[in-house]
């Protein structure tokens, strides 16, 4: 039996089909994994290498943030978090009641909907990127955002 047979929408477009589909399964796994060893090699808020300068010319840029810096950047990311799961918490209400009323012939149109929910989130992605301009280094943000993205 060819593999092209096994597909029910035709042997035309089986035989095409599995390649494509593995070579994005491959893709996005190797960019996971690249994002895992980024991550596991890196702490959230290293500072940069070291300079060859001696300590006494040395820029506050190349000074070690210290552990209250790191330590308010994991909270303020935390409280983000926790804002983010209530705003997606409020927006899950807000569809659900909202198929209810639509159900009875009483719901808000989908474009309000659309526009109330964009209106709720908006503030929440504009705080990730902020956070991630201030710490580029800090994986669990990224993918707190790229959560927040999906």
């Amino acid at each position: 039996m060819t593999v092209a047979a096994t597909f029910p929408f035709g042997a035309g477009r089986g035989a095409c089909y599995c390649p494509r589909v593995n070579k994005l399964t491959f893709a996005s796994l190797a960019a996971l994994l690249a994002l895992a060893v980024s991550c596991a090699t890196k702490s959230a808020d290293a500072p940069p290498a070291a300079s060859k300068t001696s300590p006494a010319t040395e820029t506050p840029a190349t000074v070690a943030p210290t552990s209250s810096t790191a330590t308010n950047a994991a909270a303020e990311l935390r409280e983000l978090m926790q804002q983010d799961d209530d705003a997606m918490d409020e927006v899950d209400k807000w569809i659900v009641e909202n198929d209810a009323f639509t159900m009875q012939g009483a719901g808000v149109p989908q474009a309000e909907l659309n526009a109330r929910i964009r209106k709720r989130l908006d503030p929440i992605g504009a705080a990730y990127v902020d956070f991630i301009k201030r710490h580029p280094n800090d994986c669990e943000a990224r993918i707190a955002y790229a959560s927040y993205l999906d």
